[in-house]
């Protein structure tokens, strides 16, 4: 009778980790599935190539307001 008592405590352990095993596993495919979708927002995001970039265009466009500012100043003194 003792050895039966002994294999339904065994049993109900098992079953109790078997539950805790699953739901474990289903909090890593959550994670995992998380991970994957903030890895792929990642990848869409601008790299530090495109900020360069950016600062190279913000630069030509100051030089060339700088020249379409002159170039409005020669206009009106020959137009006197």
């Amino acid at each position: 009778y003792e050895m039966i008592n002994k294999i339904q405590t065994l049993q109900r352990r098992l079953i109790a980790k078997t539950e805790e095993v699953a739901e474990k596993d289903f909090l890593i495919q959550e994670k995992e599935r998380l991970y994957i979708e903030l890895k792929n927002i990642l990848a869409r995001q601008p790299g530090p190539e495109v900020e360069e970039q950016l600062e190279v265009y913000q630069g030509n466009l100051k030089d060339k307001s700088k020249q379409m500012a002159k170039m409005l100043r020669e206009l009106k003194q020959y137009h006197g």
